[in-house]
């Protein structure tokens, strides 16, 4: 695997590609760190800095985040979570009773700690759901299209 210097950081792996971005693992040059990079394909900021200011609110382990350019693209640095997809795990393994229970209960729990702050994730797929087995945990990642409810109450 070729491994490209990009500034602070080493793209060692492309992750995923849509029609809007590009996402790279990549360690930290100095530190060493495994990080996340995600890349816009454009230089509109917007669905980058939401996904920034939604993470930013939440993270509880200080690990690295931060908004950047490489070149004059807008790019999002954040903590790499270790394990595959659900969409992967899916299509590896029979779907079957051991990963229902498994994954179910952690998958909601993360979904009630989202919700909890108010945020509605607007693309929650298997894509967008991390099983990582070495660490028993979940991760539900993409929060480019998310938003912070502002309604609180209906009155009728």
């Amino acid at each position: 695997m070729d491994v490209k210097t990009e500034g602070e950081y080493e793209i060692t792996g492309t992750l995923h590609e849509s029609d809007n971005s590009m996402i790279f693992r990549a360690k930290h040059s100095a530190s060493g760190d495994e990080v996340v990079l995600k890349q816009s394909k454009s230089t509109i900021k917007a669905g980058l800095y939401n996904e920034y200011n939604l993470i930013k609110e939440d993270n509880s382990d200080n690990s690295i985040f931060l908004l950047t350019q490489r070149g004059k693209i807008p790019s999002l640095v954040r903590k790499f979570y270790p394990g595959k997809t659900l969409r992967e795990e899916l299509l590896a393994n029979k779907p079957g009773v051991d990963l229902f229970f498994s994954c179910c209960f952690k998958i909601i729990s993360e979904l009630q700690k989202i919700h909890s702050k108010e945020i509605i994730h607007k693309d929650l797929s298997p894509e967008n759901i991390l099983i990582d087995h070495e660490n028993d945990a979940v991760h539900i990642i993409d929060f480019e299209l998310n938003f912070k409810s502002i309604i609180k109450y209906a009155i009728y």
